[in-house]
């Protein structure tokens, strides 16, 4: 710092604790130049050699500079303490934002595994759902099959209806039946006595077949005979 702008017009007190930032060097500089500056009276060519003046010159600068050293010292521990603590809030404030990241780390993992899970589940919820689908297409084909066989089982039933009324009309007309069953029984055995009579019939006309064949075969024989 340049000498001119240190302040040279104060008194001592007031200059010691105006200047609290400067060193003891530099101090005692300004001090050097204001005693120079200083106009000398009349008859006092020469400043005074006595060791006591001596000594408390050197006693009055050694306590302005241990003011300044306790006024430096003072600020100094004041830096100190503001750095320390400063310090300690960023210590602080390290720690809380590792924890916060160690936070969002596990909610970030805790998100993936959970995204994860859900696409299996999705996975899992899509097949059964195709699963179900084809289930219920199935049921559709074959209520509808069933519907379709309801129908006819409504035709057949009415068609049944115009036999029941007519086997009513026949058990009404003849009195030799007592209801529809002995109707329905006489109708199977009529039905029983044609089939068999078709099996005769077809056996007999086997054996008419086999016995024109074997009249065939003799009477070739005796015009091969014959020749």
């Amino acid at each position: 710092m340049e000498l001119t702008a240190i302040k040279t017009n104060l008194e001592y007190e007031a200059d010691i604790e105006s200047v609290p930032g400067h060193t003891v060097i530099n101090y005692l500089t300004v001090k050097k130049v204001r005693f120079s500056t200083v106009k000398k009276l009349p008859g006092l060519n020469e400043p005074s050699k006595s060791p006591d003046i001596k000594l408390g010159v050197a006693t009055r600068d050694f306590e302005e500079a241990k003011k300044i050293l306790e006024n430096e010292k003072g600020m100094y521990e004041a830096k100190k303490k503001k750095m320390e603590k400063e310090w300690g809030d960023l210590e602080s404030k390290e720690i809380e934002l590792s924890e916060e990241f160690k936070k969002n780390d596990e909610v970030i993992e805790n998100n993936e595994r959970d995204w994860k899970n859900q696409e299996k589940k999705t996975a899992v919820e899509s097949v059964r759902e195709e699963r179900i689908q084809d289930e219920v297409t199935h049921l559709e084909e074959k209520l509808l099959l069933y519907e379709t066989m309801e129908t006819e089982l409504r035709k057949g039933v009415s068609i049944f209806q115009i036999y029941e009324d007519f086997l009513q009309q026949v058990v009404h007309e003849y009195p030799v039946y007592c209801c529809v069953d002995d109707v329905l029984k006489h109708y199977e055995s009529v039905n029983d006595t044609r089939d068999e009579m078709k099996e005769l019939y077809l056996k007999s006309v086997k054996l008419v077949e086999r016995m024109r064949k074997e009249v065939e075969d003799i009477t070739e024989v005796r015009l091969c005979s014959v020749a």
